[in-house]
């Protein structure tokens, strides 16, 4: 099947631009692609790693290597969970003071975003993130917390589409790490989705984001895709505002 841009509405309001992403399936580059490139500010290339030996011709049409994602799945009609951790709490409602420290746990992880090692895009890592916690605040997706002394310290939130469960966002204070924190919030996660008659869970994040890793698989998640990002800029394009 022939690649084409699909333009990402979400992401040009965010940034202010036109973006769009190819998620390329195919040995060889359509040359009809780069001219459909050039009516957008900023194109992501998603590329199956499988595919790599087509890098070259993406190369040429401007695009530059910037994160390999990959994307982690659990079959939840198979799946058999442990019993939740007593110190996971769902959020029914978000106080100011939890709302304070979910805000700085998002911080932290949003030094560890792809867009954090784009130029073009760093300067709005933090209020991306800050916007997809802000969906879990209007209760648009799901909040799981730990707390320690009262405050919290582990954040996990997930949204429902359809049969799949998505997890979006999993922080842990930086001096609570290695204690199992993440890995009882992703249990109780995948507890909730299961409950909730969801099919499949599923994560994305950066295969350099090991620590991440060790806990989507220690939870059960197994790798679904490996995926080569790419940023392919237009000369002139926007700055993102």
């Amino acid at each position: 099947m022939t690649a084409h841009v699909e333009t990402l509405p979400w992401d040009s309001e965010f940034f202010g631009m036109r973006i769009g992403r190819v998620q390329f399936g195919q040995d060889s580059v359509d040359p009809q692609i780069a001219a459909e490139m050039q009516s957008y500010d900023c194109v992501y290339v998603e590329m199956d790693v499988a595919l790599i030996r087509s890098l070259p011709s993406w190369l040429e049409l401007g695009a530059r290597p910037i994160d390999v994602r990959i994307e982690l799945r659990v079959d939840l009609r198979r799946f058999v969970a442990s019993a939740p951790h007593e110190r996971v709490e769902a959020v029914g409602s978000w106080g100011t003071d939890d709302r304070v420290a979910a805000s700085a746990l998002v911080k932290l992880l949003s030094a560890e975003s792809r867009f954090r090692l784009d130029p073009r895009f760093a300067p709005r890592v933090e209020d991306l993130y800050g916007r997809w916690l802000q969906r879990a605040f209007s209760g648009a997706d799901n909040g799981l917390v730990w707390r320690e002394h009262g405050e919290v310290v582990g954040l996990l939130t997930y949204r429902i589409e359809g049969s799949d469960a998505w997890l979006e966002l999993l922080a842990v204070s930086s001096n609570m790490r290695g204690g199992g924190i993440g890995t009882a919030l992703t249990n109780a996660f995948l507890l909730q989705a299961q409950g909730g008659n969801s099919r499949t869970a599923r994560v994305r994040t950066h295969l350099r984001n090991l620590a991440a890793v060790r806990v989507y698989e220690s939870a059960g998640f197994r790798m679904e895709r490996c995926l080569l990002v790419l940023h392919r800029w237009t000369e002139g394009a926007r700055t993102t505002t």
